[in-house]
């Protein structure tokens, strides 16, 4: 296992490395000068061609692409944020632990409420619970994430007074986010988990095991759940990768200081040096997920071979 995990860090690098070149050439073509973003209307010409100078913006495409690879990949340097005037790793690094949380808190929501649904529907197929629990699971999965979220704000925040709307600060400016950011990821594993649930209910091993009386807690999370998971766990990379991306929406609607915001507000305001911060940063996260939910078949299943 030591080997594969080595291998799938280097291989890391290099995915890291080719979407740090395409994102960068993406926004170095996008139409738009972002030195007019970042300057007065009443600037002059010569004050502008003298920003943009500054700031290397009057370099050719490929001077400015190994400028970037060079401080990012051998210095480990992601410059200035160009509208804060402070470094982009330690703005980041303050961001990360908002992000982090959001994103932990969704995935244990999701897999405490979504699996519980599809091993209730799987046992009891074709019956009320199975219906129940399938409505919640399509609901979940068919009502955007932001719009949820804007209604959840209208209701207990504006309507209701219960929770805030935005902010961070204690569990109560927790509950909202996490809710839209755990919805649809909740509808996905109940109906994978009730799917292969009920594949392995009708194999011939827990058909003896319910033959030899043996209770149906045992049958089901003893030899039935285990079996089932291997292919819940090929969503959860899907799954945590979602979450992440998914936390751009989130964080921006209810005003959480995390990294998806800081990819929204880098983007309108054109600052070049927290956006390719923040690709790094979230590639890295969605890349590494990835490779936790690959570890995770060996620890379910040890008969399974990474390598």
């Amino acid at each position: 296992m030591g080997k594969y995990v080595l291998r799938r860090l280097l291989m890391t690098i290099l995915v890291v490395l080719v979407a740090s070149v395409v994102v960068f050439t993406l926004v170095y073509f996008v139409p738009g000068d972002p030195v007019k973003i970042l300057m007065s209307p009443e600037s002059t010409v010569a004050e502008l061609e003298a920003k943009r100078h500054s700031l290397g913006l009057d370099r050719p495409y490929l001077v400015q692409l190994g400028n970037f690879l060079y401080n990012a990949y051998i210095k480990f340097d992601l410059g200035t944020s160009w509208i804060r005037g402070t470094s982009v790793v330690e703005g980041l690094a303050e961001r990360l632990p908002y992000t982090f949380q959001l994103g932990i808190l969704a995935i244990l929501v999701s897999s405490f409420v979504g699996i519980p649904l599809g091993i209730n529907a799987a046992v009891h197929q074709n019956c009320w619970q199975d219906r129940v629990c399938m409505l919640i699971g399509m609901v979940c999965t068919s009502v955007p994430d932001f719009w949820i979220a804007l209604l959840m704000i209208v209701l207990f925040s504006q309507k209701l007074n219960w929770l805030p709307a935005f902010g961070v600060g204690g569990i109560t400016f927790l509950i909202m986010p996490v809710i839209a950011a755990s919805l649809k990821s909740i509808g996905t594993l109940a109906r994978q988990t009730r799917s292969s649930m009920l594949e392995v209910i009708r194999s011939d091993y827990i058909t003896t095991a319910w033959s030899k009386g043996l209770p149906e807690r045992k049958v089901i999370f003893g030899h039935a759940l285990k079996n089932s998971l291997i292919p819940v766990i090929t969503y959860f990379g899907p799954m945590l990768a979602y979450i992440v991306t998914g936390s751009i929406v989130v964080e921006q609607i209810f005003a959480v200081p995390g990294i998806g915001r800081a990819f929204v507000n880098s983007i309108t305001g054109r600052d070049y040096p927290l956006i390719m911060g923040t690709t790094i940063i979230l590639a890295c996260l969605i890349i590494i997920m990835n490779l936790v939910s690959d570890l995770l078949y060996k620890i379910v299943d040890p008969r399974i071979e990474l390598d």
